[in-house]
């Protein structure tokens, strides 16, 4: 039986936090930046409407492919 293929464990999964917090810390205005992307996103999503088959779910179908 071939075992399954694991990419990230603990171990590697700390190590690109830690590196993404350097970066963040190095490069002073991109929290800021992607802050703005941020609330943007969520300003669209709240602007698409959900149907009543997904709103209870939490899935968001309708965001997801409403740009097509």
């Amino acid at each position: 039986m071939k075992m399954p293929l694991i990419i990230n464990d603990h171990e590697k999964i700390e190590s690109v936090y830690r590196i993404s917090e350097d970066y963040l810390m190095n490069h002073n205005n991109l929290p800021e930046e992607i802050m703005t992307y941020l609330k943007a996103y969520y300003e669209a999503y709240h602007l698409v409407p959900q149907t009543a088959e997904n709103f209870w779910s939490g899935h968001s179908f309708s965001f997801s492919t409403f740009h097509e």
